[in-house]
């Protein structure tokens, strides 16, 4: 944890303490209904939320027993400490306790002797603590008690009132429980007592005598003893004054404020001689000559207290004190005690009654070493906080300013201030509103902030230590506003801002705001210019249907890029959804000279939840929607609309809040709030070929150690810091990660350090990939770059020979980047060994230049010998696989096409990668393929030693060989049903008797649930679609569906043409899955709509079904996975493309748009995969189609029954183009006749080519 803010601590005397309970340091104070527990500066031991009606007024740590007494009203709670596990201790309530008939404010307390507590308020009340607490001594007071404290032994009691010059003195008479009495006397003081302190022994059980300590408002220090002084009734006497005024000489004119004012603290013995002999500990260890050293060691053999005095320019004083600070703020309580964050340093806890608590630290031989010194301590921490509980944080787009927000309207603005531990948060300002805080908007660089209301906006200057209101503006909207927000301009640092107020129906209003200058008074006096805000315009945003919510979109940690065009490439401003799912982005431009505000719709995303409960927008075009039971997240991609992450968390795990940030190359960071924990989530790669999550969790944030109180709001700083807001608590969690974290561990970063920057673990799990990465050779295999494979791995051949651990690996092999994104220059890198010719085994080089078996060998003998720093251990063992099979296949290079070179490599590589145990999709199923079914069908017969026939029946029959399975039933005499089956399979089931005979058995298999031997008997009967059927909905295997429909009646049936069409597809729609949906329509012999199919949306071009999806809301999220969007698809759709006139005709009705989009996202699909270089070829060569020309004008489009030719659209030779274009029965028909002689001679065509689309042949069906 960077820092922490555990509440603003309250203007209270006793409202902070501090004690050394069994060797632990103990500071606790009280913050609105809370009790704050900690043991260091940004260490937290609890939280203790407190069940009282009224704030907690006082606080107290009994030394002796680590009790922690805690006063609100008129009640007091005792909380004792329990270890819970190693060296943990928690505090719980043991004691509640209110005296009979009070109900006044108790103001002090103070521990006595054994299990004696004193409170007071208009009285002093003395309490046991036992089993039944009781109380043992009652006194009414003239004055409210101010302050009262025991003595370390519990013989006096010193106590004064509110404004009170006279302190009373209570001497024990008795220490019997029964009876307890004391008697009172005086000691005066010229002006009010202001505080007090009773020195403290060394030890607990050490007798001394009584010191007591007075400071009082006429700058003097009085120090009281018991002196041996018959004639005084007191049991104490005044023995020595010190004049504050005249210990610092002043720094201000004697008539200054400044010069007047003097703090004044007392450092207790014990500590100042603890610190001083670790100091000197210290010293003989590092062997060093110090003469202030030396001065303090003579000074602590009198083991004196130290009583220390400063002005306001002194370094204790922590800060200026401006004008306008009410008097009530300008006080300050010090605290000082040795050992704070080490043994050898002294600290010094300084109360700040305007809302602080500061820890400051030194070494005692600098604080007090009498030479001049520039800095003599060091601030550790600062305490603060709300006093209520916080319910909205939000910062502005740097991330430097944050402002945090409580229920009752009041806010303070944090800023981020650079410390010698890191950044941490300060308090700029504070704020409070008498109207109803709906939202808040900060501008101007965190100086400014803007409040909406309910009926108006209102702009306060943050610049102050209190906020100050300078403008309203009241606005009337048709409907509740729902968000205020900044719209950017192009001018940088620009006095003018634009704020917009959005409402539910999408209407609003937008103000110009003229701010002040940077020094510039806010009332408009001397000159400076007054702040001026009015209404600008107002404005509609097109949308007709009401919205669930708009909300601002977060910054993700990077500053807008304003271009000044309203464009898509436009930073998004704002994001909407509806009840429905239907999410929208929108960006804004502010026309000054017409007055007015365009708005631009970015992005529409039907994501198909309904009634979201939660929603967030980054400005990297992502955004994270949750459903309405708040356990369901998924992830987006808004520029593409497509799903990338979704998970579903326990029931108990409400998620509460969204928030995003990005790193410095715009990798995603996202953190989920839930109400004790914080969940930090990182995109990934895409991985398609293993289908990967695109998202994971890199680390967890509990604090459910620290306080009880559920997390209110989350907010991420700009520098990767996250800030929780839980209760009236901030804590600040820096970018710092374990290494010993699950996921980290695993990535193989330098050990040198214990912890890990955030954004280093994100850019590691993303970025650009190194070459020689298996993602990006499987990439390159599949893309068909088989010779820049050749070149990468020789390469990393080269290195590997020479390579030894901790030397730094090029991630490009220094290979030149346009020899990988440059087909023709890959090409050169290949030598002549590769091509088929007489001079096969010729190199040019003493090294080779492709990966045979024998560079293959030696390449993963090194990778086994050395760790690639740039590869997991997973990612390595997957490289030495790809290296095995990319040999395997130069092998056999010459006897097969690039299509046979990608499916025994990738089916070698997952063969593999079974046999060595690594994750992998499920295992592949059996082909359909016909000469295949009946090997399948022999080893499902001989899977068991008892050779079962009937495992084997369905597929026997499905390739109408009953006689085959006529001759297993005669073998299986073991079986029961041997006979009964024989004597059925013996029957001509063309009949229709044995035809009934066969259904009623299938029936009454199903009603036993064997499925499989019911579709047997179904094949048995003829009946073909039921087999298919009970193979689709009770096996829930379509695969083996569509192999047994294709097995009985061939390509062309009626069975397989309604499996493909009422289920393949309509799945295919559904799931998203596009080869799915192109093997269909090639077996349904629509080729064109095949290639169609990779581009278009697939509902889009199936026929409507009862079944098939109607509306985007029926479509599942899996089809709108970037799992759907392979860039192998692109391959694909090339391929085919240029195959056969069927797909030419089909791609040439795929719009240019549509086409240009497709290769852009599957771009940016290499790009996510880290496979850059892949997608800059891919936009540098892809070849489009040519447009046809355009018809000339006036000119008759002749009748003729010759078709355009398709081929003319590709940009190379079309001779190898299939011509499988089909011909209509009517042109059929025709062509058999002789031409009319009226006609004229045709010339003869040996091949059919189709018509021009726009020709008059188009009614003859084409």
């Amino acid at each position: 944890m960077r820092a922490l803010l555990p509440g603003r601590p309250p203007a209270k005397l006793q409202a902070l303490s501090i004690a050394l309970w069994s060797n632990i340091r103990i500071v606790s104070y009280i913050t609105g209904h809370a009790l704050v527990i900690l043991s260091g500066p940004h260490k937290l031991l609890q939280t203790i939320y407190l069940d009282d009606a009224e704030p907690s007024d006082s606080v107290l740590i009994d030394e002796a027993s680590g009790r922690i007494a805690v006063a609100g009203g008129p009640d007091i709670s005792i909380f004792k400490p329990c270890c819970v596990g190693d060296n943990t201790w928690k505090w719980s309530l043991c004691h509640k306790l209110r005296a009979p008939n009070d109900d006044e404010r108790i103001n002090v307390l103070s521990w006595g002797a054994g299990d004696e507590l004193l409170a007071g308020s208009s009285r002093l009340v003395l309490w046991l603590l036992t089993d039944e607490p009781q109380i043992i001594w009652t006194k009414s007071v003239a004055n409210p008690v101010k302050f009262a404290q025991f003595s370390h032994d519990a013989s006096l009691i010193a106590s004064t009132g509110q404004y009170d010059r006279l302190v009373k003195l209570w001497r024990r008479l008795t220490f019997s429980t029964e009876e307890v009495r004391f008697e009172v006397s005086y000691l005066p003081h010229p002006d009010v007592v202001t505080s007090m302190h009773w020195r403290q022994p060394h030890h607990p059980e050490q007798t001394m005598d009584n010191i007591f300590y007075t400071i009082c408002a006429d700058n003097k220090i009085r120090v009281w003893a018991p002196l041996d002084r018959t004639c005084s009734k007191s049991a104490l006497q005044l023995w020595a004054e010190i004049d504050m005024n005249d210990a610092i000489q002043p720094r201000q004119p004697r008539n200054s404020e400044f010069a007047k004012r003097r703090y004044g603290f007392i450092i207790d013995g014990r500590d100042f001689s603890a610190a001083t002999e670790r100091a000197v500990q210290l010293g003989a260890a590092m062997d060093q000559d110090n003469r202030a050293l030396e001065h303090l060691v003579e000074v602590a053999t009198k083991s004196p207290e130290v009583c220390i005095i400063m002005d306001d320019r002194g370094h204790m004083a922590a800060s200026f004190f401006a004008s306008g600070i009410p008097p009530s703020d300008d006080y300050a309580q010090f605290y000082g005690f040795a050992g704070g964050l080490s043994e050898e340093s002294f600290t010094i806890l300084v109360h700040y009654f305007d809302g602080r608590i500061e820890w400051l630290d030194s070494k005692v031989e600098v604080l007090f070493d009498p030479s001049p010194r520039k800095q003599r301590l060091t601030s550790r921490a600062v305490w603060s906080g709300h006093t209520g509980s916080i319910k909205k944080i939000v910062r502005n787009a740097s991330g430097k300013i944050l402002v945090s927000r409580t229920d009752d309207n009041k806010a303070m603005i944090w800023r981020q201030k650079a410390s010698s531990s890191g950044p941490v948060l300060v308090r700029q300002s504070s704020l409070y509103s008498d109207l109803h805080i709906h939202r808040t908007c900060l501008i101007g660089e965190g100086k400014f902030l803007i409040n909406l209301h309910h009926h108006s906006i209102s702009l306060w200057d943050t610049r102050s230590f209190y906020a100050v209101r300078i403008a309203t503006c009241d606005f009337g909207l048709t409907s509740k506003p729902l968000c205020v927000l900044l719209i950017p301009t192009i001018e940088t640092n620009a006095s003018t801002v634009y704020v917009a107020a959005i409402a539910a129906d999408m209407t609003g209003v937008a103000w110009e705001i003229d701010l002040p200058q940077e020094h510039a008074v806010v009332n408009g006096a001397n000159g400076f210019h007054r702040p001026h805000m009015r209404q600008f315009c107002k404005f509609s945003l097109g949308v007709d249907e009401d919205i669930a919510y708009i909300l601002p979109i977060d910054p993700a940690g990077s500053s807008m890029m304003i271009s000044g065009f309203l464009d898509l490439f436009a930073t998004d401003i704002a994001l909407t959804y509806t009840y429905g799912g239907r999410v929208r982005t929108w960006t804004a431009k502010v026309d000054k000279q017409n007055e007015k505000i365009d708005w631009l719709l970015t992005s529409t995303v039907e994501t198909g939840i309904f009634n979201p409960s939660l929603a967030s927008g980054a400005s990297i075009r992502k955004a994270a929607i949750v459903d309405q039971d708040r356990t369901r997240l998924t992830i987006w991609d808004t520029y593409g609309a497509q799903l990338e992450f979704e998970e579903k968390f326990p029931q108990h795990d409400i998620i509460k809040d969204l928030d995003w940030t990005s790193t410095p190359h715009t990798q995603s960071i996202l953190s989920v709030g839930f109400p004790h924990k914080v969940v930090l989530m990182s995109q990934l790669r895409y991985d398609y070929l293993d289908a990967g999550p695109s998202w994971t969790q890199i680390r967890e944030i509990s604090i459910r150690d620290l306080t009880p109180h559920p997390i209110g709001d989350s907010c991420w700083l700009g520098n990767g810091n996250l800030v929780v807001g839980s209760g009236n608590q901030l804590f600040v969690y820096d970018k710092h990660i374990e290494l010993s974290n699950r996921l980290v561990a695993n990535l193989r970063l330098p050990a040198r350090q214990i912890y890990v920057d955030l954004f280093s673990v994100v850019s590691r799990l993303n970025g650009t990939l190194p070459v020689f990465h298996p993602q990006f050779l499987s990439q390159c295999i599949l893309s068909g770059k088989s010779n820049l494979v050749h070149l990468i791995l020789t390469s990393l051949y080269r290195k590997l020979i020479f390579y030894t651990e901790g030397d730094e690996l090029d991630g490009f092999l220094d290979i030149p980047l346009e020899d990988i994104y440059q087909n023709e220059d890959a090409m050169k890198k290949v030598h002549w060994k590769e091509m088929p010719s007489s001079y096969g085994d010729f190199t040019t080089d003493c090294e080779s230049s492709v990966v045979d078996e024998t560079l293959g060998t030696a390449l993963n003998e090194n990778l086994m010998r050395v760790a690639l720093p740039q590869l997991t251990s997973t990612e390595q063992f997957r490289l030495v696989n790809i290296i095995e099979c990319v040999a395997t296949v130069d092998k056999h290079r010459r006897s097969m096409d690039d299509n046979a070179a990608r499916y025994l490599l990738f089916f070698r590589q997952h063969v593999l990668r079974r046999s060595q145990g690594l994750p992998e999709q499920p295992t592949v199923s059996w082909r359909e393929i016909r000469a295949q079914l009946e090997v399948v069908a022999r080893n499902e017969y001989t899977k068991s030693d008892e050779k079962n026939p009937i495992d084997c029946s369905l597929y026997y029959l499905a390739l109408r060989k009953k006689s085959v399975l006529q001759g297993l039933w005669r073998m299986a005499g073991w079986n029961r049903e041997q006979s009964a089956t024989q004597r059925l399979l013996s029957n001509n089931f063309n009949e229709p008797r044995w035809k009934t005979a066969a259904l009623k058995n299938a029936y009454a298999l199903l009603g036993k649930r064997r499925f499989p031997y019911a579709a047997a008997f179904f094949l048995l009967a003829d009946h073909l679609r039921d087999a298919v059927y009970v193979c689709m909905n009770q096996l829930q295997d379509v695969q083996l569906a569509v192999a047994i429909a294709r097995a009985y009646e061939g390509d062309d049936g009626p069975v397989l043409k309604e499996i493909l069409e009422e289920r393949v597809l309509v799945d295919a729609a559904s799931e998203g899955n596009r080869w799915m949906a192109t093997w269909a329509f090639w077996l349904l012999n629509r080729r064109d709509i095949a290639v169609r199919t990779l581009i278009s949306p697939i509902e889009t071009l199936i026929l409507s079904t009862p079944s098939s999806p109607t509306s985007p809301g029926t479509i599942t999220l899996r089809a709108k996975s970037y799992l759907s969007h392979d860039p192998a698809l692109v391959i694909l759709y090339k391929q085919l493309r240029d195959k056969t006139l069927q797909t030419l005709k089909g791609a040439s009705k795929v719009p240019a748009r549509d086409e240009w989009e497709f290769v852009l996202r599957n771009a940016r699909l290499y790009d996510r995969m880290g496979c850059d270089l892949l997608g800059l070829n891919l936009v540098r060569e892809w070849e489009f189609l040519k447009p046809p020309p355009p018809p000339k004008k006036n000119q008759p489009t002749p009748l003729s029954l010759t078709p355009p030719d398709l081929r003319k659209l590709l940009k190379r030779r079309g001779s190898l183009v299939v011509a499988d274009m089909p011909t209509s029965p009517s042109l059929q028909e025709e062509l058999k006749h002789p031409i009319s002689p009226h006609s004229g001679k045709r010339e003869a065509r040996t091949m059919f080519e189709e018509p021009d689309p726009n020709s008059l042949l188009d009614s003859f069906g084409f």
